[in-house]
Protein backbone atom coordinates (compact mmCIF):
# COMPACT_ATOMS: atom_id res chain seq x y z
CA UNK A 1 0.00 0.00 0.00
CA UNK A 2 1.24 4.02 -0.23
CA UNK A 3 3.39 5.50 2.67
CA UNK A 4 5.54 7.98 2.77
CA UNK A 5 9.28 7.90 2.71
CA UNK A 6 9.83 10.88 5.05
CA UNK A 7 9.03 13.31 6.77
CA UNK A 8 9.67 17.07 8.50
CA UNK A 9 8.18 18.62 11.16
CA UNK A 10 8.59 22.07 12.27
CA UNK A 11 8.06 23.17 15.81
CA UNK A 12 6.17 26.17 15.75
CA UNK A 13 3.78 28.63 16.82
CA UNK A 14 0.06 27.86 16.31
CA UNK A 15 0.07 31.34 13.92
CA UNK A 16 3.04 30.44 12.39
CA UNK A 17 1.57 26.88 11.66
CA UNK A 18 -1.92 28.78 10.37
CA UNK A 19 0.52 31.26 8.08
CA UNK A 20 2.82 27.92 6.60
CA UNK A 21 -0.79 26.16 5.66
CA UNK A 22 -1.62 29.43 4.01
CA UNK A 23 1.59 29.96 1.69
CA UNK A 24 1.25 25.77 1.26
CA UNK A 25 4.37 25.29 3.00
CA UNK A 26 3.22 22.16 5.25
CA UNK A 27 0.52 19.63 4.23
CA UNK A 28 -1.31 19.95 7.99
CA UNK A 29 -1.26 21.28 11.28
CA UNK A 30 -1.34 18.96 14.45
CA UNK A 31 -3.58 21.46 16.14
CA UNK A 32 -7.53 22.06 15.37
CA UNK A 33 -8.32 25.06 13.96
CA UNK A 34 -11.23 27.81 14.84
CA UNK A 35 -13.59 29.23 11.92
CA UNK A 36 -11.64 32.13 10.92
CA UNK A 37 -8.57 30.55 10.54
CA UNK A 38 -10.63 27.63 8.49
CA UNK A 39 -11.53 30.69 6.15
CA UNK A 40 -8.29 32.27 5.69
CA UNK A 41 -6.67 29.27 4.63
CA UNK A 42 -9.39 27.75 2.31
CA UNK A 43 -9.66 31.63 0.81
CA UNK A 44 -6.31 31.64 0.30
CA UNK A 45 -5.56 28.16 -1.13
CA UNK A 46 -9.22 26.96 -2.42
CA UNK A 47 -9.03 23.62 -3.95
CA UNK A 48 -5.33 22.88 -3.33
CA UNK A 49 -6.61 21.97 0.51
CA UNK A 50 -9.84 20.40 1.83
CA UNK A 51 -11.43 20.46 5.63
CA UNK A 52 -11.23 17.27 7.84
CA UNK A 53 -12.71 16.55 11.39
CA UNK A 54 -15.28 18.92 13.43
CA UNK A 55 -18.16 16.40 13.40
CA UNK A 56 -16.80 15.22 16.72
CA UNK A 57 -15.06 15.88 19.94
CA UNK A 58 -12.21 14.44 20.78
CA UNK A 59 -11.23 12.38 23.69
CA UNK A 60 -9.51 15.72 25.36
CA UNK A 61 -11.12 17.96 27.90
CA UNK A 62 -9.43 20.77 29.72
CA UNK A 63 -10.66 21.54 33.57
CA UNK A 64 -9.68 22.98 36.27
CA UNK A 65 -8.81 21.07 39.48
CA UNK A 66 -10.02 21.98 42.75
CA UNK A 67 -7.57 21.22 45.63
CA UNK A 68 -9.35 19.81 48.17
CA UNK A 69 -6.67 20.42 50.84
CA UNK A 70 -7.21 23.95 50.86
CA UNK A 71 -10.14 25.02 53.57
CA UNK A 72 -12.17 26.45 51.77
CA UNK A 73 -12.28 23.75 48.73
CA UNK A 74 -12.60 21.22 51.48
CA UNK A 75 -16.93 22.05 51.51
CA UNK A 76 -18.46 20.16 48.63
CA UNK A 77 -20.85 24.02 48.74
CA UNK A 78 -17.88 25.34 48.18
CA UNK A 79 -16.53 24.06 45.33
CA UNK A 80 -20.25 22.60 43.65
CA UNK A 81 -21.10 26.37 43.89
CA UNK A 82 -17.74 27.59 41.32
CA UNK A 83 -18.88 24.89 39.01
CA UNK A 84 -22.59 26.51 39.19
CA UNK A 85 -21.10 29.90 38.23
CA UNK A 86 -20.20 29.01 34.39
CA UNK A 87 -22.49 29.79 31.64
CA UNK A 88 -21.09 27.09 29.75
CA UNK A 89 -24.03 26.48 26.87
CA UNK A 90 -23.84 30.50 27.08
CA UNK A 91 -20.37 30.77 26.47
CA UNK A 92 -19.29 28.35 24.33
CA UNK A 93 -20.26 29.86 20.51
CA UNK A 94 -17.90 32.79 21.72
CA UNK A 95 -15.21 30.06 22.60
CA UNK A 96 -15.77 28.62 19.06
CA UNK A 97 -14.22 31.75 17.70
CA UNK A 98 -10.91 31.60 20.22
CA UNK A 99 -10.24 27.95 20.71
CA UNK A 100 -11.26 24.57 19.43
CA UNK A 101 -12.03 23.47 22.83
CA UNK A 102 -15.61 24.64 23.06
CA UNK A 103 -18.01 21.64 23.33
CA UNK A 104 -20.04 21.31 25.90
CA UNK A 105 -20.04 17.78 27.66
CA UNK A 106 -19.71 16.26 31.17
CA UNK A 107 -16.89 14.00 32.13
CA UNK A 108 -17.29 11.26 29.26
CA UNK A 109 -16.32 11.96 26.13
CA UNK A 110 -19.99 13.55 23.55
CA UNK A 111 -21.29 11.24 21.54
CA UNK A 112 -19.13 8.41 22.81
CA UNK A 113 -20.97 5.00 23.66
CA UNK A 114 -21.35 6.79 27.41
CA UNK A 115 -22.42 10.40 26.89
CA UNK A 116 -25.41 11.86 28.13
CA UNK A 117 -27.47 13.46 25.10
CA UNK A 118 -28.06 17.72 26.18
CA UNK A 119 -31.11 17.11 28.04
CA UNK A 120 -29.68 14.54 30.34
CA UNK A 121 -26.38 16.84 30.84
CA UNK A 122 -28.84 19.75 31.72
CA UNK A 123 -30.06 18.03 34.91
CA UNK A 124 -26.75 17.93 36.40
CA UNK A 125 -25.34 21.00 38.53
CA UNK A 126 -23.48 23.20 36.17
CA UNK A 127 -24.82 22.46 33.03
CA UNK A 128 -28.04 23.68 33.73
CA UNK A 129 -29.51 26.08 30.83
CA UNK A 130 -31.08 28.77 33.35
CA UNK A 131 -27.87 30.10 34.27
CA UNK A 132 -29.25 32.80 36.35
CA UNK A 133 -31.07 30.37 38.56
CA UNK A 134 -27.86 28.42 38.80
CA UNK A 135 -25.87 31.27 39.98
CA UNK A 136 -28.47 32.27 42.17
CA UNK A 137 -28.36 28.79 44.10
CA UNK A 138 -24.10 29.47 43.68
CA UNK A 139 -24.19 32.33 45.88
CA UNK A 140 -26.66 30.63 48.46
CA UNK A 141 -24.08 27.92 48.68
CA UNK A 142 -21.39 30.43 49.22
CA UNK A 143 -23.11 32.04 52.10
CA UNK A 144 -24.14 28.59 53.67
CA UNK A 145 -20.82 27.42 53.97
CA UNK A 146 -19.44 31.10 55.16
CA UNK A 147 -17.60 31.56 52.23
CA UNK A 148 -19.70 34.97 50.69
CA UNK A 149 -16.67 36.52 49.48
CA UNK A 150 -14.37 33.80 48.44
CA UNK A 151 -11.21 34.64 47.02
CA UNK A 152 -8.87 31.79 45.34
CA UNK A 153 -5.53 31.88 42.97
CA UNK A 154 -6.62 30.32 39.66
CA UNK A 155 -2.66 28.48 38.26
CA UNK A 156 -3.11 28.55 34.63
CA UNK A 157 -0.59 27.40 31.84
CA UNK A 158 0.23 30.62 29.89
CA UNK A 159 -1.05 28.65 26.32
CA UNK A 160 -4.38 28.92 27.75
CA UNK A 161 -4.29 32.23 29.52
CA UNK A 162 -7.91 32.95 27.50
CA UNK A 163 -9.72 29.75 29.69
CA UNK A 164 -7.99 31.90 33.13
CA UNK A 165 -9.51 34.81 32.17
CA UNK A 166 -13.30 33.08 31.05
CA UNK A 167 -13.63 31.56 34.49
CA UNK A 168 -12.37 34.51 36.38
CA UNK A 169 -15.08 36.55 34.88
CA UNK A 170 -17.57 33.86 35.24
CA UNK A 171 -16.71 33.50 39.28
CA UNK A 172 -16.77 37.29 39.81
CA UNK A 173 -20.73 36.91 38.97
CA UNK A 174 -21.11 35.24 42.08
CA UNK A 175 -18.68 37.26 44.09
CA UNK A 176 -15.70 35.31 44.27
CA UNK A 177 -12.50 37.54 43.68
CA UNK A 178 -9.77 35.63 41.66
CA UNK A 179 -6.29 36.12 41.10
CA UNK A 180 -5.27 34.63 38.06
CA UNK A 181 -2.11 33.48 37.70
CA UNK A 182 -0.47 32.58 33.55
CA UNK A 183 2.68 30.76 34.04
CA UNK A 184 4.98 28.99 31.46
CA UNK A 185 5.03 24.75 31.70
CA UNK A 186 7.87 24.68 34.44
CA UNK A 187 6.46 26.99 37.01
CA UNK A 188 2.48 25.21 36.47
CA UNK A 189 4.97 21.97 37.15
CA UNK A 190 6.61 23.26 40.17
CA UNK A 191 2.95 23.83 41.46
CA UNK A 192 1.32 20.57 40.80
CA UNK A 193 3.87 19.08 43.43
CA UNK A 194 3.86 21.81 45.74
CA UNK A 195 0.05 22.06 45.59
CA UNK A 196 0.55 25.76 46.03
CA UNK A 197 -2.70 26.51 44.25
CA UNK A 198 -6.73 26.79 44.81
CA UNK A 199 -7.49 26.03 40.97
CA UNK A 200 -5.03 24.18 38.63
CA UNK A 201 -5.21 23.97 34.76
CA UNK A 202 -4.99 20.06 33.50
CA UNK A 203 -6.75 17.57 31.44
CA UNK A 204 -7.65 13.62 32.23
CA UNK A 205 -5.45 10.71 29.98
CA UNK A 206 -6.69 11.40 26.42
CA UNK A 207 -4.94 8.79 24.46
CA UNK A 208 -8.64 6.71 24.99
CA UNK A 209 -12.24 7.51 25.69
CA UNK A 210 -12.92 4.44 28.18
CA UNK A 211 -14.38 5.58 31.10
CA UNK A 212 -11.63 3.72 32.85
CA UNK A 213 -8.93 5.35 31.42
CA UNK A 214 -10.20 8.91 31.72
CA UNK A 215 -11.86 9.05 35.02
CA UNK A 216 -8.64 7.22 36.56
CA UNK A 217 -7.39 10.64 37.46
CA UNK A 218 -9.92 10.33 40.49
CA UNK A 219 -8.16 7.33 41.85
CA UNK A 220 -6.91 8.41 45.36
CA UNK A 221 -3.70 10.95 45.60
CA UNK A 222 -2.09 9.05 47.91
CA UNK A 223 -1.42 6.43 45.56
CA UNK A 224 -2.18 8.88 42.33
CA UNK A 225 -0.31 12.00 42.25
CA UNK A 226 -1.70 12.91 39.02
CA UNK A 227 -4.72 13.36 40.91
CA UNK A 228 -4.77 17.31 41.20
CA UNK A 229 -7.67 17.30 43.39
CA UNK A 230 -5.17 16.04 45.90
CA UNK A 231 -8.48 13.82 47.19
CA UNK A 232 -8.87 9.94 48.22
CA UNK A 233 -12.66 9.32 48.47
CA UNK A 234 -13.78 6.10 49.47
CA UNK A 235 -17.76 6.00 47.42
CA UNK A 236 -15.53 7.24 44.09
CA UNK A 237 -13.51 4.20 44.13
CA UNK A 238 -16.33 1.92 44.93
CA UNK A 239 -18.49 2.77 41.85
CA UNK A 240 -14.89 3.34 39.63
CA UNK A 241 -14.11 -0.13 40.59
CA UNK A 242 -17.85 -1.57 39.97
CA UNK A 243 -18.50 0.45 36.67
CA UNK A 244 -14.66 -1.49 35.50
CA UNK A 245 -15.89 -4.75 36.70
CA UNK A 246 -18.73 -4.92 34.85
CA UNK A 247 -19.38 -6.60 31.87
CA UNK A 248 -23.21 -5.97 30.30
CA UNK A 249 -22.95 -3.22 28.59
CA UNK A 250 -26.66 -1.75 29.50
CA UNK A 251 -25.55 -2.22 33.25
CA UNK A 252 -22.34 -0.34 32.48
CA UNK A 253 -23.49 2.63 30.73
CA UNK A 254 -25.96 2.76 34.18
CA UNK A 255 -22.72 2.34 36.55
CA UNK A 256 -20.31 4.89 34.34
CA UNK A 257 -22.85 7.67 33.93
CA UNK A 258 -24.10 7.58 37.63
CA UNK A 259 -20.42 7.55 38.74
CA UNK A 260 -19.89 10.97 36.25
CA UNK A 261 -22.85 12.35 38.29
CA UNK A 262 -21.41 11.46 41.95
CA UNK A 263 -18.28 13.01 40.17
CA UNK A 264 -19.76 16.34 39.19
CA UNK A 265 -21.94 16.80 41.99
CA UNK A 266 -18.89 16.47 43.91
CA UNK A 267 -17.20 19.32 41.79
CA UNK A 268 -13.37 17.82 42.36
CA UNK A 269 -12.97 19.63 38.81
CA UNK A 270 -14.13 22.42 37.00
CA UNK A 271 -14.60 21.20 33.68
CA UNK A 272 -14.79 23.51 30.95
CA UNK A 273 -15.27 22.07 27.47
CA UNK A 274 -14.15 19.56 25.16
CA UNK A 275 -12.37 19.88 22.12
CA UNK A 276 -13.51 19.41 18.13
CA UNK A 277 -10.63 19.50 16.08
CA UNK A 278 -11.36 20.82 12.94
CA UNK A 279 -8.14 20.68 10.19
CA UNK A 280 -7.32 22.09 7.04
CA UNK A 281 -4.52 19.64 5.16
CA UNK A 282 -3.35 19.72 1.81
CA UNK A 283 -5.24 17.97 -0.50
CA UNK A 284 -2.06 15.63 -2.05
CA UNK A 285 -2.66 13.80 1.62
CA UNK A 286 -4.45 10.60 2.20
CA UNK A 287 -5.36 8.55 5.13
CA UNK A 288 -5.54 11.24 8.04
CA UNK A 289 -9.34 11.53 8.79
CA UNK A 290 -11.06 12.64 11.90
CA UNK A 291 -9.45 10.35 14.51
CA UNK A 292 -11.20 10.19 18.22
CA UNK A 293 -8.12 11.46 19.41
CA UNK A 294 -4.64 13.33 19.67
CA UNK A 295 -3.10 10.27 19.89
CA UNK A 296 -4.28 8.42 16.89
CA UNK A 297 -1.67 8.60 13.59
CA UNK A 298 1.40 9.87 15.29
CA UNK A 299 3.24 7.27 13.86
CA UNK A 300 2.18 8.62 9.82
CA UNK A 301 1.44 4.81 9.03
CA UNK A 302 -1.76 5.40 7.48
CA UNK A 303 -0.89 8.78 5.57
CA UNK A 304 0.40 8.98 2.15
CA UNK A 305 0.79 11.75 -0.82
CA UNK A 306 -1.32 11.76 -3.87
CA UNK A 307 0.56 13.14 -6.19
CA UNK A 308 -1.83 13.55 -8.75
CA UNK A 309 -4.75 15.49 -6.51
CA UNK A 310 -2.85 18.91 -8.00
CA UNK A 311 -2.70 17.70 -11.64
Amino acid sequence: RPYLDGFRMPSVAPVAATNALISGQVHYSMQGLTPAEVGRITAARADKVVVVGGANATAFLPWFAMNTQRDALKDDRVRKALNLALDRWGSSKAMEQLTPMFKVGGLVRPSSAFARTDAELAKLPGFGRDIEASRKEARRLLAAAGQKNLKITVVNNRAFTFFGVFVADQLRQVGVTVEHLPLDTPQVAARRTSGDYDLIFDSPPEFIDDPTIQLSYFEPFSTNRGNLARVGDPTFVEKYQSQMRELDIKARLKKVQDLEAYLIEKSYVMPLFWQVRKRVVDSQLRGLGDPPTNYLKLDLSDLWLDTAARK
